[in-house]
């Protein structure tokens, strides 16, 4: 499987790295870092197409791991702004129409 981005150094811009998509052919610069870290980023993109799953996995570990409590307040917090009624009622019962 061919990657979608790729990296490229301009050393017209003082050595900056840019992440090149390959798909649409647009250039986004990756901030003055060094290459490791710019390889890294890279990477993660990559592999982020190959295996979307898997990177939402790896997304929550990193976050549980940065904040223990990040899914228990984030998730109970976007509950709220999506259901803000009380929990387990509806606001309309099924069937009934406004008329």
């Amino acid at each position: 499987m061919k990657t979608r981005y790729r990296l490229i150094c301009r050393g017209i811009r003082g050595g900056a790295y840019y992440c090149v998509d390959t798909a649409t052919g647009k250039r986004t610069s990756l901030g003055p870092q060094d290459e490791d870290e710019a390889r890294q980023i890279i990477e993660a993109k990559n592999q982020s197409e190959r295996q979307p799953v898997l990177n939402l996995q790896i997304a929550k570990a990193y976050l549980a791991g940065a904040d223990p409590n990040f899914a228990k307040t984030h998730l109970a917090g976007a509950h709220g702004r999506i259901c803000p009624g009380q929990a387990g009622q509806q606001s309309h019962p099924r069937g009934a129409h406004d008329s």
